[in-house]
């Protein structure tokens, strides 16, 4: 048994909801920020001025956005506890917020709007400049962003009107969410990764290439040492034998005394 924790106690039905809605919107708020990089990125690379690294922030302020979009989401997810009527029990499964709740409902639709917007926005832009090696990966990022979050707009307008969920919208909805965590790893640690390496000069950059998870190409490989030189030199080269210098002759010591006044 789960005790407290079940979704069936107000307790459990907090805490689960709190981190839904935690790891929504961080992870909405994350995929904003990658689709800004993509775009520096993109543009950067399609001007071709300057160095990549340069249009990119640096790591520091990455850091620094990437623990406030942590504290927002903390924030947000504890709201509708400190300020609310709680977490709703979906009775499909779980906890989430309360659509017809106008306070919830209206932030999730305040954070979901702008981001939507603003996030497919960047990815257009990026994919117009023709700057990203990879087609492919945009329009996966693209569609992976609107298959994770496209429920929570028409959800925001039908808790607003008050209007009663078709059944299975909430589980559809979360197992759309929770999806992203199967996927993720591969879109942004391996493909958006490899691409955006590609265009600093550390992998192979190839623009038209969809089969390779880098869009890079094969290098030649390289002889690890250098050829062998020919066994015998040239025969325009004339040889001349010097024949060896003679060693001295040691030199001759007599041992013989010599007497006053003689010489040697």
């Amino acid at each position: 048994e789960l005790g407290d924790f079940s979704p069936l106690q107000s307790f459990g039905c907090d805490f689960q909801g709190f981190y839904s809605v935690l790891g929504s919107i961080a992870g909405m708020l994350s995929g904003m920020l990658i689709a800004a990089f993509t775009f520096m990125a993109s543009v950067g690379s399609a001007s071709g001025k300057g160095d990549l690294a340069a249009k990119l922030p640096s790591k520091r302020f990455t850091s620094l956005v990437a623990l406030a979009i942590f504290f927002t989401a903390v924030i947000v997810a504890l709201l509708p506890i400190v300020a609310s009527d709680h977490y709703l029990n979906t009775d499909e499964g779980f906890c989430y917020i309360d659509w017809h709740d106008g306070a919830q409902s209206g932030i999730m639709f305040a954070f979901t709007l702008p981001t939507f917007v603003v996030t497919l926005g960047l990815f257009g832009r990026a994919l117009a400049s023709g700057g990203w090696p990879n087609t492919l990966d945009l329009v996966l990022l693209i569609a992976s962003f609107i298959s994770a979050w496209a429920l929570w707009l028409p959800a925001s307008i039908m808790g607003f009107a008050q209007a009663p969920f078709p059944g299975g919208y909430h589980i559809a909805g979360g197992i759309l969410g929770h999806a992203q965590a199967l996927i993720n790893p591969y879109l942004y640690g391996i493909r958006w990764r490899d691409s955006l390496l590609a265009l600093g000069g550390e992998l192979p950059l190839h623009k038209t290439g969809v089969d390779s998870p880098i869009g890079g190409v094969d290098l030649p490989a390289v002889s690890p040492t250098p050829p062998s030189l020919p066994a015998s030199p040239p025969s325009s080269v004339r040889h001349i034998d010097v024949p060896a210098a003679p060693e001295p002759e040691p030199a001759f010591v007599s041992t013989r005394k010599l007497a006053w006044g003689e010489e040697a």
